[in-house]
């Protein structure tokens, strides 16, 4: 659920690229990993080029693309995959509600000031944290159905927020910077009303945002001065965390989250992976620098076969969650191993991970080059593929599907068949 915008870059050649003079290029062995480029003919725009780029992947995908208001003036500020939509927010604060599946468009709304941090997904709406014209903050709680506003919202928060919200079915929770008189550095809405539901109090300051695990009954905390808590959501504050850990360099960095694990990563330039029901560190694998920026985990949910522990009895089917873990400082990406925390590789230029679709794991530099890496060959990296002509390209933690958006509103996808 992470967008940033870019500056355009290489607009000379996207130019040309457009004229059809040329066409955009892999570098590495494309000859034995990427399709060769389709000529471009007739009116080319930039959906076209990207849609060209995207159609040399090395599986086959669907490719459909879309212009977020009809082909008419945009400007996109930023872009967020969920788990079945896709929104789109332009500068001036309207959202545009996508299908992943196909890029319809569901619905719009505009919201009341700009996006703080990135929305959160409860079962039944989106939550937005803004900042508004006169500088307070306001919590926007849209129906993911319609885009429409729950009752009671938008609600204007009576503090400076730290970080971001969580949302599960009938709570909101946004980390506030607290004061003298409010000192609850976890603050609660009821998602039916808008109305306050229960804090709570930390000593360090909640800069990363609150995130909630799967089931939506634990609210996870991390704070600046280290310490990760657990807190189960009811009706009633609880009287204690269901776990807390500390001792951990300061936190801003916002933890991410599997069915099983909890990835934090601190000042301290360590990677932990994390029980989420207990806390308990499963591993932890040092970058030496700070680590700021929010770890991802690419990854799914397998049914393997296992022995009983029975003679004679046949083998059991257990479901278990693998994936792999990235993690970014201002020195390097590293990917390890969810398992185990084993480095599989690093990638000292830098970026970000894309999508991981059978055997190959794409990383994304900061050119916006798709690097295309074989995990069947140790993470060798194969090919290079120029994106450049998309402005934002989030990352897919779920499936195969790429999705790259440009800033004056035009959305390409492609998804794996």
């Amino acid at each position: 659920m992470r967008g940033t915008l870019s500056t355009r870059w290489g607009l000379l050649l996207l130019a040309c690229a457009c004229a059809g003079i040329i066409a955009p290029r892999a570098v590495g062995a494309e000859g034995e990993v990427l399709r060769p480029a389709r000529a471009l003919e007739g009116r080319v725009t930039t959906a076209h080029v990207g849609e060209q780029a995207l159609e040399r992947l090395p599986w086959d995908s669907s490719i459909v693309r879309t212009h977020v208001n009809g082909g008419r003036p945009t400007a996109i500020a930023a872009t967020y995959l969920m788990s079945k939509d896709l929104l789109v927010l332009e500068e001036n604060g309207r959202v545009t509600c996508l299908s992943r599946r196909d890029l319809q468009p569901k619905w719009k709304w505009t919201l009341a000031g700009s996006l703080h941090r990135a929305p959160s997904e409860g079962p039944g709406h989106y939550v937005f944290l803004v900042r508004m014209a006169t500088g307070a903050y306001a919590v926007h709680a849209l129906s993911r159905t319609t885009g429409v506003d729950t009752e009671g919202f938008p609600v204007r928060l009576p503090f400076a927020v730290g970080g971001g919200v969580a949302a599960n079915g009938s709570s909101v929770y946004v980390s506030s910077l607290g004061s003298v008189n409010d000192n609850k550095t976890l603050a609660g809405l009821n998602l039916a009303n808008g109305r306050p539901a229960w804090g709570w109090y930390t000593k360090g300051l909640i800069a990363a945002d609150p995130v909630f695990d799967l089931s939506g009954k634990l609210l996870i905390a991390s704070t600046d001065d280290g310490n990760v808590l657990a807190l189960l959501d009811g009706s009633d504050a609880p009287e204690a965390p269901s776990w807390q850990v500390g001792g951990l360099g300061a936190i801003t960095a916002t933890p991410a989250v599997t069915p099983d694990h909890l990835i934090v990563c601190g000042h301290d330039g360590l990677v932990r992976c994390m029980d989420v029901r207990s806390g308990e560190v499963h591993w932890m694998q040092s970058m030496g620098d700070a680590i700021k920026s929010d770890p991802w985990v690419l990854g799914s949910t397998v049914t393997e076969e296992r022995p009983s522990g029975v003679e004679g009895a046949e083998a059991v089917k257990v479901e278990s969650y693998k994936g792999l873990v990235f993690a970014r400082n201002a020195s390097r990406v590293c990917c390890y191993d969810l398992a185990d925390g084993k480095l599989l590789f690093r990638d000292e230029a830098g970026g970000k991970p894309l999508v991981r679709q059978g055997k190959w794991v794409v990383t994304l530099d900061r050119s916006r080059n798709a690097v295309l890496r074989d995990a069947s060959d140790g993470y060798a990296v194969k090919a290079r593929l120029p994106l450049g002509m998309f402005d934002l390209l989030p990352t897919n933690e779920a499936d195969g599907a790429i999705y790259g958006v440009t800033a004056d509103g035009w959305v390409v996808a492609a998804t794996p068949r």
